[in-house]
């Protein structure tokens, strides 16, 4: 009990720019999202076209590019003790982001396959919008963890 009340008073303070890559790093996760959840929409619908969703993916694989290496310069600006707090969040992140690039990959077969299957093509992309779902829900927690407040 004494033990939880000395961890709550010593609270890790974020910086301004802690903050604002914080909010960049959100940005680019919910753009992510977004544009999987609009491909999904796109795929599953009538009139499937195989180049738009192709270039929908390209899209998709550059918004996850851009949002890990703003993920990366922002734990690169954390301090020792912030990386110390998240630690276990940092390795559960870590489990997503592989398995954002298997269901990327998944999606990389479909679209280059010969027996295109816009309902399949479909459900990858809402496999990459519920594996972003639960990258930002971590995200959240990670920012909590180090001192951030969204």
């Amino acid at each position: 009990m004494d033990r939880d009340r000395d961890r709550d008073r010593v609270r890790i303070h974020a910086t301004n720019e802690q903050r604002d890559q914080f909010r960049t790093c959100t940005q680019s996760a919910d753009r992510v999202r977004i544009q999987a959840r609009e491909m999904a929409r796109q795929a599953g619908g009538v009139g499937f076209h195989p180049d738009q969703a192709r270039q929908q993916r390209n899209q998709v694989r550059e918004q996850v590019r851009t949002m890990l290496e703003h993920h990366e310069m922002f734990l690169n600006g954390l301090g020792q003790e912030q990386l110390s707090a998240a630690q276990n969040r940092l390795r559960t992140m870590n489990e997503i982001r592989e398995r954002l690039n298997t269901r990327l990959r998944e999606l990389d077969e479909q679209l280059e396959g010969r027996n295109l299957d816009g309902r399949r093509v479909a459900e990858s992309a809402r496999e990459v919008e519920r594996a972003m779902k639960e990258w930002q829900k971590h995200q959240r927690m990670l920012g909590e963890e180090a001192g951030v407040k969204p």
